[in-house]
């Protein structure tokens, strides 16, 4: 009686102790699922996250891509219009200094900081400079005179301006001045070679000098 007590009990600590293993692994294996199942959710996510990062860069690229290629067809239809614009101005520049010269043959066009052949009689070039502030600015020049005749001269010489309409706008005189109280007769001796300083005060209302003429006097 005793042994079958024994037997019993032993049985029913191995039935226990199966029992207990039993489920010691099914709650193992039910958090190995869990595990796994939450694992899944995060690979999924992640996939998802990063197919719409994909997508939103590739839209992005895209319209970069857009906006880069209107950008361009914009900055080539400025360069397209400047360039007509420059033909324009250029065709107009033009035709403004053929009718000033038509309309007053004896006009030479100013060209700023550069050496202008004038070459009439004892005048043989000169050179103009734009001077001052934006609101009053003057025309700097200085004529280079050269006596290549046989007797000596008294330099006299009117500098007429005109703005690009050919429109006289004022005048200067260079050398012998008779209104001066006691005029300096500093003649030009033949082969000698001088040069003359002149300034013009410039009247915004009537624009800049874009032409000169260069009137030539004989004083005795």
């Amino acid at each position: 009686m005793d042994n079958d007590n024994i037997n019993s009990k032993q049985t029913n600590n191995d039935y226990t102790s199966y029992e207990g293993r039993q489920r010691k692994h099914g709650h193992r294996h039910s958090s190995r699922k869990r595990w796994i199942y939450i694992l899944l959710v995060i690979v999924f996510i992640e996939t998802i996250a990063l197919a719409g990062v994909l997508i939103w860069g590739t839209k992005l690229q895209q319209e970069n891509q857009e906006h880069f290629s209107k950008q361009k067809e914009l900055a080539q239809l400025v360069k397209d219009e400047k360039t007509e614009l420059e033909a324009q101005k250029w065709e107009f520049n033009k035709l403004k200094t053929e009718q000033a010269k038509t309309c007053l043959p004896n006009l030479l066009q100013l060209k700023f900081d550069k050496v202008l052949e004038i070459n009439k009689e004892y005048v043989k070039n000169g050179i103009f400079m734009l001077a001052g502030k934006k609101d009053k600015k003057y025309l700097e020049f200085k004529l280079v005179l050269q006596n290549n005749t046989q007797d000596n001269v008294l330099p006299n010489i009117d500098v007429l301006f005109f703005n690009s309409m050919g429109n006289q706008i004022g005048s200067t005189q260079v050398g012998y001045q008779k209104e001066e109280t006691a005029p300096t007769r500093e003649l030009l001796e033949k082969g000698e070679v001088r040069s003359y300083d002149g300034t013009f005060e410039i009247n915004a209302s009537e624009g800049q000098p874009e032409f000169i003429m260069i009137k030539v006097k004989n004083v005795k």
